[in-house]
């Protein structure tokens, strides 16, 4: 007898089961730091390990966002009302190093 070719059960429905909610990577972090959502932005931490794993897990973007706009409103200076800066602006200062 020839051995048969292809998938036997091809054509059946798969057994359907529960759905079962997974945690993704990220809550687990925020868990584990035990932070509450207005915490994640202030977090470095968090900041950190999403820095480190931004290619591999899932980071919310609003928090994205939320630190990008942090990074910008940080290396952007201050201006007063005449146009000049209120204090001096350093890139050095804004980045960290």
């Amino acid at each position: 007898m020839a051995k048969r070719r292809g998938n036997p059960n091809w054509g059946k429905p798969e057994p359907i089961g529960p759905v079962v909610p997974t945690i993704t990577e990220f809550e687990q972090v925020v868990k584990e730091f035990k932070l509450q959502p207005d915490q994640y932005i202030r977090s470095t931490r968090l900041r950190e390990w999403a820095r480190k794993n931004k290619n591999s897990k899932y980071i919310p973007e609003p928090l994205l966002e939320a630190w990008i706009r942090d990074r910008v409103h940080a290396l952007t200076p201050q201006l007063s009302d005449q146009g000049r800066r209120v204090r001096p602006f350093s890139i050095e200062a804004a980045v960290g190093t």
